[in-house]
């Protein structure tokens, strides 16, 4: 039977060894567990959306160079995916598992639709889905755990940008645009299965 310091060191050793492996399966069990995991899963829609963004404006630039224009829908349609990403990031970091079932789902039907498209799949699709099995189950395990209380967002200016967007946005902006991000989620799986569904059925 193991003494009281041998157990402890026992146990810091297990939880060193789940923090190791906390990128490919994360174990939620502490607070610090459940902020971990949805501040990467915030961290992550946020560097998609961003990644779209730039991809949208370097398009519409190439696209322009060349004497070409988009349709007004096309407009739309790059605007709302980096929005969709920032609406998922806080209600991700709300430890919301339906929105990161959709945020999942978003991305295989996008690779799905580009491998019908393009032919060929892209190695960065299939790492973003791989990383979000990983995060769909971490905040799926966060949704079982209370979420601490947030202040009122009345001193924001002392508590700087970081901690305004992680900490004091994301109770404010989920409750109150939820229902975009379904609309906008729904809608863009509908295109990206659009394609699936005309080559199923020849």
């Amino acid at each position: 039977m193991l003494n009281p310091a041998d157990l402890t060191i026992q146990q810091r050793q297990a939880r060193s060894m789940e923090r190791r492996l906390f990128f490919l399966w994360p174990v939620v069990e502490l607070p610090e567990d459940v902020e971990r995991v949805t501040l990467l899963g915030y961290w992550v829609c946020v560097a998609l959306g961003v990644g779209n963004l730039v991809f949208g404006v370097l398009k519409l630039r190439a696209d322009r160079a060349a004497g070409e224009s988009l349709a007004w829908y096309g407009y739309l349609v790059l605007a709302a995916i980096p929005l969709f990403f920032f609406l998922g990031a806080n209600a991700l970091r709300r430890a919301k598992w339906p929105a990161a079932v959709m945020l999942l789902v978003f991305l295989v039907t996008d690779t799905l639709s580009q491998r019908i498209v393009r032919g060929t799949f892209s190695v960065l699709d299939v790492l973003e889905c791989v990383l979000f099995v990983v995060i769909a189950r971490g905040i799926w395990l966060s949704s079982h755990r209370t979420m601490p209380e947030i202040e009122p967002l009345t001193d924001y200016a002392k508590d700087g940008l970081r901690d305004l967007l992680v900490y004091r946005l994301p109770p404010l902006v989920w409750p109150r645009f939820q229902i975009l991000f379904w609309t906008i989620g729904a809608l863009e799986i509908a295109l990206f299965l659009a394609p699936l569904v005309l080559t199923l059925g020849r």
